[in-house]
């Protein structure tokens, strides 16, 4: 009898120690890759735009690319934007993630794909065109340099943050 209330015992103590893991999400960790990669997604529609921007003919040919770059790009800092959300229930015990520095970094981005939007179609020639299609390039790759900055801050204590579930520590 002994024998099986101690073998009861164990079993009892996998199972609740199975189901508390089970609850308790996943780490921060992969939600960091998902930005990292929503963000590269962002990040690569730069260089093949600026090369069509660069290369147009005119200004008129800047516009069809214009619209193409502004619907993908729009899509994919969405797609960003909605996995840095995703942080907010994140948490260390009972304490969420601050994703208030990530938070800005969207802002300046959503901020810079308005103005650039706005500039390119108030461009009055093809020069004023890729005049601005370079300051948004270099506007956008400070933007980025600061987004990753606080990604990699974030990495430095993923570990100690589970994502979803119930957070038992």
């Amino acid at each position: 009898m002994r024998t099986f209330l101690q073998l009861f015992a164990v079993v009892a103590l996998v199972f609740v120690g199975t189901a508390c893991s089970e609850d308790s999400g996943e780490p921060m960790g992969h939600k960091l890759e998902e930005i990292e990669e929503k963000a590269n997604t962002l990040t690569d529609l730069a260089a093949p735009h600026k090369l069509v921007i660069d290369n147009a003919a005119d200004l008129s040919a800047t516009v069809a690319e214009e619209l193409t770059y502004g619907t993908n790009a729009d899509a994919a800092f969405e797609a960003m934007e909605h996995a840095v959300e995703e942080l907010m229930e994140c948490k260390h015990g009972d304490v969420n993630m601050d994703i208030t520095a990530m938070n800005g970094v969207l802002d300046e981005v959503s901020d810079e794909l308005a103005a650039h939007k706005l500039a390119m179609a108030n461009a009055a020639d093809l020069q004023a065109a890729v005049a601005e299609e370079t300051r948004h390039q270099t506007e956008m790759a400070r933007i980025f340099g600061d987004m990753w900055a606080e990604h990699t801050n974030m990495t430095t204590v993923a570990d100690d943050y589970m994502c979803g579930g119930d957070h038992h520590d």
